[in-house]
């Protein structure tokens, strides 16, 4: 079954949208780990290596 270009488009829309809210609620999850020093808890020396190193 063929999917319509509209049909497409749409979805890539939507797409889009999930992915901008994810990204919102994942920065916002790494300044609270930032401003609560959450890596420091964790064995890092900073908040970049916990991301690099935990969160890759």
């Amino acid at each position: 079954m063929k999917i319509s270009n509209d049909e497409l488009v749409l979805e890539a829309e939507r797409e889009i949208k999930l992915e901008r809210e994810s990204t919102l609620k994942i920065i916002k999850l790494f300044q609270e780990i930032s401003a609560q020093k959450i890596f420091l808890e964790r064995g890092f020396p900073s908040f970049y290596e916990m991301v690099t190193k935990h969160f890759g």
